[in-house]
């Protein structure tokens, strides 16, 4: 499989542990979106290890591939720019879809591919968080807390 905008190496040596719709839906969105869109530099963005019972997308332990990545859009600095990208992780056909607009170095997304009871192609899971200044944890809300 070959990728118009990401190359091999830019997913840190996890390519062939991403599932493949989740990478041609990366690639779709940063087409979209029409600006660079980078994978997050933090540990586990692209995969983790949690375990069987870790239900989190990026979970290889739990669903033999990570389902998830987390990207950084450039110029999404907005609440416009936020929903924008909403919309366009809708269209390429992500089912979950997370906002951080305070991850470093710039605003963030979680896109995955996991199933969802009542959601799919079109209705997506959506969240926003963000981080507790008081005991650093991230906190999530709805995501029109980000919008």
């Amino acid at each position: 499989m070959s990728l118009k905008y990401y190359k091999e190496a830019e997913f840190r040596g996890y390519y062939h542990r991403i599932e493949v719709m989740t990478l041609l839906g990366a690639d779709a969105f940063r087409h979209l979106w029409g600006a660079p869109v980078e994978v997050s530099p933090a540990p586990g963005a692209i995969l983790r290890n949690l375990g069987p019972d870790n239900t989190s997308g990026h979970n290889e332990d739990r669903w033999g591939k990570s389902l998830a990545l987390d990207l950084m859009p450039h110029g999404m600095d907005t609440a416009e720019d936020r929903q924008r990208a909403v919309e366009i992780a809708t269209t390429v056909g992500f089912i979950g879809i997370g906002v951080y607009p305070d991850w470093k170095p710039r605003p963030g997304l979680h896109l995955d591919m996991k199933r969802r009871e009542g959601r799919g192609f079109g209705n997506p899971g959506t969240w926003s968080a963000f981080r507790n200044p008081e005991t650093g944890e991230q906190e999530y809300f709805d995501l029109a807390k980000a919008l």
